[in-house]
């Protein structure tokens, strides 16, 4: 998951799009990375350590060159708190255009958590990597995520990805919306 999301964040800076990322370790942080690294812009919403992470040497360049920008709600020096991370996840998707899930748990952990509270108050539409090597990624799917499939090196853009997903439920929407309206 981590070399994938690493490439899919290079791509995303190919593609002029900034990545927002919540700076954990793991596939957070290769996202970051993967993004600054190629290029492009990157915005960190830190749930703990902001001032110890913004000293780091990786992020310190990316900070001096104007390509990296880290944030944190809480305190700058606090220490990880799991309530602390969920709670951020209101932020990053907030920031975001859109949003990306790898790969989630089924029915457990931040991902799942933020992407469920993200479904459920609509911020951003929500695409899921389908096939995933998470449990929790069909389910994310069934309760109104959109699958996509991207291998980071295609050729398809994923600007393009977003447009006729993004498209495809707008008319949706529409649809709805004139049965709505038609109905007696």
């Amino acid at each position: 998951a981590r070399e994938f999301t690493r490439a899919l964040a290079e791509k995303c800076a190919q593609e002029g799009m900034a990545v927002v990322s919540g700076g954990a370790r793991g596939v957070d942080a290769a996202a970051m990375q993967g993004a600054t690294e190629a290029g492009g812009h990157c915005l960190g919403v830190l749930a703990s350590d902001l001032l110890k992470v913004s000293l780091n040497r990786q992020n310190r360049m990316g900070l001096q060159e104007g390509r990296l920008v880290l944030v944190s709600p809480f305190y700058p020096e606090a220490g990880f708190h799991a309530g602390n991370a969920m709670a951020r996840n209101r932020y990053i998707y907030g920031l975001a255009d859109r949003a990306l899930v790898i790969d989630s748990a089924l029915g457990s952990g931040g991902t799942w958590e933020g992407a469920l509270e993200n479904l459920q108050h609509h911020w951003v539409p929500l695409f899921v990597r389908s096939p995933g090597e998470g449990a929790g990624n069909d389910e994310l799917v069934r309760r109104g995520g959109f699958a996509f499939s991207v291998q980071p090196d295609a050729a398809t853009t994923l600007a393009d990805i977003f447009a006729s997903h993004e498209k495809s439920a707008a008319l949706s929407a529409d649809e709805s919306v004139e049965q709505l309206t038609l109905a007696p």
